[in-house]
């Protein structure tokens, strides 16, 4: 969880890569609490998308995003996988 200028954050990141609904449940159950958080689900699988307010986000990008472009382009379109 993060508390800053944008506001309050939380992110869940799980080594899966499918989002499932009960994946969801807490970043959920934050939101009932924190309605105008913003709630994001990493994941290491392809698609972004959106679910309830949680923004669904794969790890190369949110990697990208945090500045590790070299990082996230090496370990995930060079074929890395999860052990």
């Amino acid at each position: 969880m993060l508390y800053g200028e944008r506001g309050l954050m939380a992110f869940e990141v799980k080594m899966t890569s499918v989002a499932r609904a009960e994946d969801l449940r807490g970043l959920r159950r934050f939101r009932e609490d924190h309605p105008a958080a913003k709630a994001f689900f990493v994941y290491t699988g392809p698609r972004r998308r959106h679910d309830a307010g949680i923004e669904i986000v794969p790890a190369a990008d949110a990697l990208v995003r945090l500045g590790a472009h070299r990082i996230a382009r090496v370990a995930f379109t060079a074929g890395w996988r999860q052990p």
